[in-house]
C-alpha cells in the first residue's frame, strides 16, 4: 500500500525533476551511492528505461547472472535488454525492473501511483477503460497509436505487449508509458 500521495503532489514531483530527464547524469551521483534520489522516475523513451535499468544493476554491482537470478530470467536476456539487442516484453521488463527494488506502473494518465494501478495484471483492464471512454474499437485504436489490431486485442487478453508496442500505444493517448517507483531495498 502506497502513503497518502496526492496525484498533483506526484505530478509535481515528476515534472519539477524529470522534464528534463538525463539517466546517467541524473542518476549517477556519488553522494547517494547506490541509492535513487526519488521515489519516482518517469523515462521519457525506450532508451531511458533500458539506461535506467542498466544503470541500477551496474550500481548495485549484479553481473548479467546475478541480476537474472533475482528475476527468474536467464543472464543473457538481461544483456539482450541492456543492450537493446532485442524489444523485450513487458513482463519480462516487469521482472527484471522488480529485481533491481523498482515497482512498476504503466499506461498512466495522471492517477496517483497505488497497489491497484501497479504492474502488468492492471494493463488490459487500463487499455480497455480508456478504448471504452473514447469510443473507440480496438481497430481504430490500434490504427491512432500505429501498430495492429491484433496487438490490441491480445493485451486487453492480458499477453505482455513488446516495449515499443506500449510506448506506442502511450504515444498516441498522451500516457505516460511507464513509470518506475523506488522501494528502499532491492
Amino acid at each position: 500500500m502506497t502513503k497518502g500521495i496526492t496525484e498533483g503532489e506526484v505530478e509535481q514531483e515528476i515534472e519539477a525533476n524529470f522534464h528534463r530527464f538525463q539517466p546517467p547524469e541524473f542518476y549517477r551521483r556519488k553522494e547517494w551511492g547506490s541509492r535513487l534520489p526519488k521515489k519516482y522516475i518517469v523515462p521519457k523513451s525506450i532508451d531511458d528505461v533500458v539506461e535506467i535499468l542498466k544503470t541500477r544493476r551496474q550500481d548495485l554491482g549484479l553481473t548479467y547472472d546475478e541480476a537474472g537470478d533475482r528475476a527468474g530470467l536467464h543472464g543473457s536476456t538481461i544483456w539482450r535488454i541492456d543492450n537493446y539487442a532485442r524489444d523485450p516484453e513487458v513482463r519480462t521488463l516487469e521482472q527484471y525492473a522488480g529485481a533491481l527494488g523498482f515497482d512498476v506502473y504503466f499506461l498512466l494518465d495522471g492517477q496517483q501511483p497505488s497497489s491497484e494501478l501497479c504492474g502488468l495484471a492492471r494493463l488490459p483492464q487500463t487499455v480497455r477503460e480508456l478504448r471504452g471512454r473514447l469510443g473507440l474499437s480496438q481497430q481504430r485504436a490500434a490504427e491512432a497509436s500505429e501498430v495492429s489490431a491484433g496487438a490490441i486485442q491480445r493485451i486487453e487478453e492480458g499477453q505482455s505487449p513488446q516495449l515499443q508496442t506500449l510506448f506506442k500505444f502511450a504515444e498516441a493517448y498522451h500516457l505516460k508509458p511507464i513509470l518506475f517507483r523506488t522501494r528502499r531495498r532491492p
